[in-house]
């Protein structure tokens, strides 16, 4: 704090570890939630980025009280930093890496909290860096929940064929759950997830951040938020 009363820039940018980061940024891949309180509330921008953000950072080092507090911020859900990843397709590979530890579910839900907040799965189908987990013996490990979760969000043809491709490849190689998963990938789904997920797509990111906003019921808001808790629902 004295620092600030004293005019230091709460945004500028150092080298930290040869790196160039902001003090939001050191504080993210920290997970020092009450530092990125009093970094923002003192003019820190959370879009500021040098090679990534510091959205990426906390998802890259599963910090997610960090990330949690970024989010409430509203900031650009869908940046992709110099290497190509963006915060889902960050945790996602975090996720799968931790898929067999306890984190695992804590980490879906962070998964999930990305995606209802407008994270895109178009970048998961053209990123480099999610390439692994299609490749390999590396996919073999991604649990069906998170396929289930990214069903949730597709919003396209083109996303459907994406989590198609990686079901039929578990599928071949014999992993359970998997052909049952795949069967259902292509069945039609309900009207009323239909109608939200075209809703979503017509708000798009930032008009999500306006959802309390709209003159509707406050179950048809919490249900344009995804707030229902309902994953993979289908007809």
């Amino acid at each position: 704090m004295h620092f600030f009363l004293e005019g230091a820039d709460p945004s500028c940018i150092c080298e930290y570890n040869m790196l160039r980061k902001t003090p939001l940024m050191v504080a993210a891949s920290n997970n020092n939630v009450e530092i990125i309180k009093e970094l923002v509330s003192h003019g820190a921008d959370v879009n500021q980025a040098t090679f990534t953000s510091p959205l990426l950072l906390a998802a890259k080092f599963k910090c997610c009280e960090a990330l949690e507090q970024l989010l409430s911020y509203n900031p650009d859900i869908n940046y992709v930093d110099e290497g190509g990843n963006s915060a889902l397709s960050t945790l996602c590979t975090v996720l799968v890496i931790n898929y067999s530890t306890d984190e695992y579910d804590y980490l879906l839900q962070f998964c999930r909290k990305i995606l209802i907040s407008g994270g895109d799965i178009t970048h998961l189908t053209k990123v480099s860096t999610i390439s692994p987990i299609m490749q390999g013996t590396v996919f073999v490990r991604m649990c069906p929940d998170l396929i289930r979760l990214l069903l949730e969000f597709a919003t396209c043809r083109e996303h459907i064929q994406f989590l198609s491709t990686i079901c039929e490849m578990c599928t071949e190689e014999g992993l359970e759950d998997w052909e049952q998963l795949y069967d259902l990938i292509w069945q039609p789904r309900k009207l009323t997830h239909l109608c939200r997920i075209k809703i979503r797509c017509v708000l798009g990111e930032k008009g999500l951040e306006r959802i309390e906003e709209l003159p509707l019921p406050a179950t048809l808001k919490g249900y344009l938020r995804h707030s229902e808790g309902i994953t993979f629902e289908w007809s």
